[in-house]
């Protein structure tokens, strides 16, 4: 999202992992990208 890499989103063997980029969560544009993700590091 604007030219910065936001997450990474992973599926291995019916789970799913979706983490934040350090650099998004930096960023002083950083938010999350829906609702139901909160920001923050780490697995949500």
């Amino acid at each position: 999202m604007n030219g910065i890499q936001v997450s990474h989103w992973s599926k291995s063997k019916g789970s799913e992992q979706f983490v934040y980029d350090e650099d998004w969560l930096n960023d002083p544009q950083g938010r999350h990208t829906s609702e139901e993700q909160e920001i923050r590091s780490g697995t949500c």
